[in-house]
């Protein structure tokens, strides 16, 4: 029996094909801004996966990591752009493409990221004879850009419900990981069952993550999380902490949360009150119980998948990795 890649192996594979196949085209001013966000440090999460998968599966390793850089260009594409409707400075430590390079620049050179993901994919699928995933991927660009018309609409909503944002977030992060996971599943020609049963794997890891993501910025180690700290309560974002918060408070914490996290309040006041009324409700230990419950439908999948053992150590390794993180 041929043994498992470790993820440092899949992704040093990875790394290699992305390295050598970055867009070094004309113009120059197109393809800068794509090879400096791609260059980026990132966690790298969702071309892993996909590799795993599709590594666990006996897929063409040729095929998985094509595959998975169109992934990530196509996940870099959603940054770009979303940076842009945000107005951010600043991602991963550094000028976002749209601050160090201009709108128009950032619009285009977003676009071309898009139709080159579809275009690699499309050979993917071509090559490999593996139908189905650019569907998939179609489907999946839908749900994003829906989930992030429901985040911008938030904006203008005076209240949104935390299963609302829940859904948001499903849509917004979970179904691209998702996506990548079940892609690694086609690559490796599993059963329709097997692709239902990662998608959900990646689904509620994708879920997880984001609330994850919100706990961190309030209560992870600021000298690892590498965010301004309490970011979220200063921009008054609605996140699964507010939200939880708000949904267990009661009239006074809720006029009051209410308007804390209006922009007639001083963000020093706002983080100082605002810790206060999440300790009041237990907001650090309830939402982090709410990410656990993630991890745990997660791995209560993975156990009722009909694989071989180092199969399913694997995928809990992954899932143990992602939600023991500190940043």
């Amino acid at each position: 029996m041929t043994k498992l890649k470790s993820f440092k192996e899949l992704l040093v594979e990875y790394e290699i094909y992305s390295r050598t196949h970055r867009l070094d085209r004309e113009p120059e001013a197109l393809y800068l801004p794509i090879n400096y966000i791609m260059s980026q440090s990132s966690k790298k999460i969702r071309p892993l996966a996909l590799i795993m998968i599709a590594e666990m599966c006996g897929a063409d390793i040729d095929y998985s990591v094509k595959a998975a850089y169109s992934i990530e260009l196509f996940h870099n594409f959603t940054l770009v752009h979303d940076d842009i409707m945000d107005d951010a400075a600043l991602r991963r430590g550094e000028d976002t493409v749209y601050k160090k390079y201009g709108l128009n620049s950032a619009i285009l050179s977003g676009d071309v990221m898009m139709i080159e993901s579809l275009r690699l994919l499309n050979e993917v699928e071509f090559e490999s004879k593996k139908k189905g995933l650019v569907k998939l991927f179609v489907k999946t660009g839908r749900e994003i850009c829906e989930g992030q018309s429901l985040d911008m609409g938030f904006e203008k909503k005076s209240q949104v419900e935390l299963e609302e944002y829940l859904e948001m977030i499903r849509l917004k992060t979970a179904v691209l990981l998702a996506c990548s996971m079940k892609m690694g599943a086609v690559l490796g020609s599993k059963n329709e069952d097997f692709q239902r049963a990662i998608y959900a794997i990646g689904q509620n890891i994708g879920v997880g993550f984001q609330i994850q993501d919100d706990w961190l910025d309030t209560y992870g180690d600021f000298s690892k999380v590498g965010k301004t700290p309490y970011g979220d309560i200063v921009q008054t974002k609605r996140t699964a902490l507010y939200l939880h918060a708000f949904q267990k408070s009661n009239g006074i914490q809720k006029e009051k949360l209410m308007h804390l996290y209006s922009k007639e309040t001083a963000s020093e006041k706002r983080v100082k009150e605002v810790l206060e009324i999440f300790q009041n409700l237990n907001v650090e230990n309830d939402v982090r119980q709410l990410f656990e419950n993630y991890k745990s439908s997660s791995l209560a999948i993975v156990n009722t998948l009909k694989v071989k053992s180092e199969f399913k150590k694997s995928l809990t390794d992954f899932i143990e990795m992602i939600f023991q993180r500190e940043f």
